[in-house]
């Protein structure tokens, strides 16, 4: 059945699943095995009199310019590529454990405010590649545009403390190749020979994305040996990648299980090669003095996801969206036009409430504390206790 039937025959609408990434968006439909379109994060402005195209990522602080940017980005994807009103529509948004605040409150402002959404599930995207797994633990390594994001799972339950951030990720890899072009790489005008530094000036993002994706793999590197976090890694020449095994913070009881369950997601991972040559060089780490007795690992499994790594988180949200508690794990529109505020997908608003009346029964015994006395106490408690976590934002 057609969504237009859908409409036709008064039957619920469809969830509309959104992945915005730092490079491109992926957009469909609840329900359904890949994304209906992927379209670059990027807006045509006006800048100094001049079309030119800007990213959503680049304007995470300045909310007013953001939320503009953020209409006309969104209106485009629900009336030009998927074909629906969102109106009265559920939604599930894939977002980043790094997203800026700004940026989900000015999302979220759009689509409750401006296209009048009925509710949205943030969740992260990390979990979402969880869901497309079907299963509860896995190490869930994030290869993107900006960042490189290793975030574990054990038992569905993340460790966000033991979460690890790089920034070798696509982003790092074109300007890496933009610096081998100009130091190698030359053009040929019939049998004249020039330098391509001397003919061209610098490379746009889509011309290096286009060279990446077409001609770039990831290799078996026989001259690899182990750099330690503290080690310069020179600009140019370098070998195309470098995996670096820092002092594992996980506990040592699961580390095994982690190690035997790893997915990597994102862009870079759809580079051939990459799956091996990661998991070549970690055995070499592993396997070497310095690693060999901290981490009591010596192999590595890695899943292979359902569907390209490119949209694997994008498929999770697809998953969530067709189960039966997603109003639960949502916020309506009603509830943020009130509050103004979009839940952590770490805490949610419930208990953190509870956890909050349980720590200020202990800690003071004001009748009627202040918020920021409230905040400050529930801050410096929480490092050292345990508080429980709940790996998606839940309102009620």
């Amino acid at each position: 059945m057609s969504h237009l039937d859908n409409i036709v025959l008064g039957s619920e609408k469809v969830p509309i699943v959104l992945d915005i990434g730092s490079a491109y968006t992926k957009c469909g439909f609840a329900g359904e095995p890949a994304p209906r379109h992927i379209l670059p994060s990027v807006v045509m402005t006006c800048i100094d009199g001049q079309e030119k195209k800007v990213k959503i990522a680049d304007y995470s602080k300045d909310s007013k310019e953001l939320v503009k940017l953020l209409k006309r980005f969104i209106h485009n994807i629900f009336f030009k590529y998927l074909l629906v009103n969102p109106k009265d529509r559920r939604m599930v948004i894939v977002e980043s454990v790094l997203c800026p605040n700004v940026l989900k409150t000015s999302l979220a402002k759009v689509i409750f405010q401006h296209f009048e959404v009925q509710s949205a599930m943030f969740a992260p995207n990390h979990l979402m590649g969880l869901y497309s797994l079907g299963v509860p633990t896995a190490l869930i390594v994030d290869c993107g545009y900006s960042e490189t994001i290793l975030l574990p799972f054990y038992e569905t339950a993340s460790l966000f403390n033991c979460c690890q951030i790089s920034g070798l990720a696509g982003k790092a890899i074109n300007t890496h190749l933009e610096k081998l072009l100009y130091l190698y790489a030359s053009i040929t005008y019939g049998e004249e020979t020039k330098p391509f530094a001397a003919e061209k000036g610098p490379l746009e993002e889509d011309v290096l994305e286009e060279i990446k994706v077409k001609a770039c793999v990831s290799g078996h590197n026989p001259d690899y040996k182990e750099f330690s976090p503290d080690t310069e890694i020179p600009s140019a020449p370098v070998n195309d990648m470098k995996f670096q095994l820092g002092p594992s913070k996980c506990p040592i009881d699961i580390r095994k299980d982690l190690a035997a369950s790893i997915c990597v997601t994102g862009g870079c991972a759809t580079i051939p090669g990459f799956s091996c040559r990661l998991k070549e060089e970690l055995t070499v780490l592993a396997n070497s003095a310095r690693y060999k007795n901290e981490l009591s690992v010596k192999t590595f499994k890695f899943y292979e996801t359902p569907v390209n790594p490119n949209f694997a988180n994008w498929l999770g949200g697809s998953i969530c969206g067709i189960l039966e508690n997603l109003a639960d794990r949502s916020i309506s529109r009603e509830t943020f036009i009130k509050e103004q505020y979009v839940p952590d997908w770490t805490h949610s608003r419930k208990r953190l409430k509870s956890v909050a009346q349980a720590i200020m029964k202990r800690v003071t015994s004001e009748k009627t504390p202040s918020l920021a006395s409230v905040v400050s106490k529930i801050m410096s408690a929480s490092t050292r206790a345990k508080l429980p976590k709940v790996a998606i934002n839940d309102d009620k």
